[in-house]
Parts: C-alpha cells; sequence; structure tokens
C-alpha cells in the first residue's frame, strides 16, 4: 500500500513538471513575436558595428524566431545566393558571416550544384565540381564573374568523374582526351580533373589520376608517362 502511495505521488509530480515544462515552452513560443522587435534592434547594432564598411551593399531581412532562437537573415544587394545568418540566443548574438559571406560558402555551393546538374543533364553522365578557393581569395575581376553565377568557362574549379574504359593506355588516354575535348569545345574549361577509370572488364578495378590539368591532358607522352605508371602500381585496383 505505501509504495503504491508513493509510486502515485512520484507519478503526480513527475505529471505535474511535464505541465510545467510544456506550459513555459508554450508560453514561450507565444511570446517570442512581441520581442522580435527588441532583438531586431539588437542585430541592427551588431550590424552597425561589425558590418559598417560593407552596409551599402547588405538586404537586411526580418527578424524571426525559429527552432528556439532568433534569427535574421543579411543578404547581398549583387546576388540573392550570397547571405549571412544572426542569431539571438541565450542573450548572445552569433553570425555566419565569415564562412556563408565573405568565404562565399552560400553562393559557391549554390553554383557548384547548378553547374554539376547541367553538366550532368547535358552529357548523361555524374560530375563533382569543387571550386578551388573561398570567394574572399580571388581576384575582382574574377569575384564579380562569381557574382554573376557563371563559372563554367573560369578555370577555378576541380571537376570530378568517371569513365569506363578497358585498363589499357591508350584507351585510358583516348577516353580522357575525348571528354577533355568535348568539353572544351563547349567552354566547359575547369583548373583541372579528378578522373577515375573504372575497367569496363571489372567495375572493382579502378584508377584514380588527381589533378590532370589542360597541358597535361593535351600531352600525349606525358599523359601516356601518368598512365603507364599508375598501372604499373601494384596498389592501383580495389
Amino acid at each position: 500500500m505505501k509504495e503504491r502511495k508513493k509510486l502515485t505521488i512520484q507519478m503526480t509530480i513527475f505529471t505535474f513538471l511535464i505541465f510545467v515544462i510544456f506550459g513555459i515552452i508554450i508560453t514561450k513560443e507565444k511570446l517570442s513575436p512581441y520581442f522580435s522587435e527588441r532583438i531586431h534592434k539588437k542585430f541592427n547594432e551588431y550590424i552597425k558595428i561589425n558590418y559598417s564598411p560593407i552596409m551599402d551593399e547588405l538586404k537586411i531581412g526580418n527578424t524571426n524566431y525559429k527552432n528556439t532562437k532568433y534569427e535574421l537573415k543579411i543578404t547581398s544587394k549583387k546576388n540573392k545566393n550570397l547571405y549571412f545568418y544572426l542569431y539571438y540566443s541565450n542573450k548572445k548574438i552569433t553570425d555566419t558571416y565569415k564562412k556563408d559571406y565573405l568565404e562565399g560558402k552560400t553562393l559557391l555551393n549554390k553554383i557548384s550544384l547548378d553547374l554539376e546538374e547541367n553538366l550532368t543533364k547535358k552529357y548523361n553522365q555524374k560530375f563533382n565540381i569543387n571550386i578551388i578557393l573561398p570567394l574572399n581569395e580571388f581576384d575582382t575581376n574574377t569575384k564579380q564573374k562569381i557574382l554573376k553565377e557563371d563559372i563554367a568557362s573560369i578555370p577555378i574549379y576541380t571537376l570530378q568523374t568517371e569513365i569506363n574504359s578497358n585498363i589499357e593506355p591508350e584507351k585510358i588516354i583516348e577516353k580522357i582526351q575525348t571528354l577533355h575535348n568535348t568539353l572544351q569545345k563547349n567552354n566547359i574549361i575547369p583548373k583541372d580533373y579528378d578522373i577515375i577509370i573504372k575497367d569496363t572488364n571489372n567495375q572493382n578495378n579502378t584508377i584514380k589520376f588527381n589533378n590532370l590539368t589542360k597541358e597535361t591532358i593535351e600531352n600525349k607522352t606525358t599523359l601516356l608517362s601518368i598512365v603507364n605508371n599508375e598501372i604499373n602500381n601494384k596498389n592501383i585496383f580495389n
């Protein structure tokens, strides 16, 4: 009887605590819009202190309460896909400026994915695009082109893809040069290539060539030497 009474009391306390916790959460969610204006002012003060040199190029969005914290999206006037966030939680403001905006993560990711999709559709072959530097490390002229989201003809990325071929030097060279020439004719100009050759006779056998430049691919003697070295390497097959 005592154990039963003790269990009843524990369940009552537990239920009460759950009720209180959910009540606090619901109250916080209901009241959060009323505090948005106050938080927005804090965000504006933060922006003036930290980003005053670039204020003219920024478009300030609205402050919203999401996932238990306040957030504000700030977008470049030059490109809507270049943006960063301010967050307010536990009386502290944090931001994603360095990675998302200065280094251009949001924009470069979007451009890379778009180019991958376009190439895959056009050539019926999977491609991966890796832009070699963050946005802030490119020169002014290149940055302007990136902001226009037209990077296919600018050698600022590594193009990765797979090619099926017999594991014979001449066949591999032919496949690599054919791919390169086709892309060049269509004004697709990567800085370099990472190419995986998959053996047509055994798909488990692969050879990977990294950092193949335009000059290397177009020089058959150099390319033949690289291919032979990889084929003769006993570790090339998985």
